[in-house]
């Protein structure tokens, strides 16, 4: 028998390893980002934990409700590249907001009134 591309019956496309792989490969990262996000905010406290965590997961759970009535209107190739393109506008804003305040913040937490408040970092050099 002949499966519905052509190969015989129980032979898996090629594309669909590479596919499989590279799904495993980015969720894989998504959630050792996650554990790593959660377990650094635990050790600054119980608060920015649940923090952390509800900023993780409420997104997800409320995306999901939303996306498979759209996966089912306009097909789920679509939603498939809208979202890895979403994501990937979403973490290079991310990074260029992280590399500006990398310069910015340390100077501004070393202004004169933060230090009076006896907030802010303190000039060690």
């Amino acid at each position: 028998m002949v499966g519905w591309r052509g190969e015989p019956d129980g032979v898996v496309p090629g594309g669909y390893w590479a596919w499989l792989g590279g799904t495993g490969l980015a969720l894989t990262g998504t959630q050792v980002l996650a554990f790593a996000s959660a377990w650094v905010a635990a050790g600054e406290g119980g608060l920015l934990a649940g923090l952390v965590l509800t900023a993780t997961n409420l997104p997800r759970v409320l995306l999901v409700l939303v996306g498979g009535a759209v996966a089912d209107r306009v097909g789920p190739g679509r939603v498939l590249v809208g979202t890895a393109v979403a994501m990937v506008v979403v973490t290079g804003a991310l990074a260029v907001g992280a590399a500006v305040l990398a310069v910015a913040a340390p100077a501004a937490l070393r202004h004169p009134a933060l230090r009076r408040a006896g907030v802010g970092l303190r000039h060690t050099g």
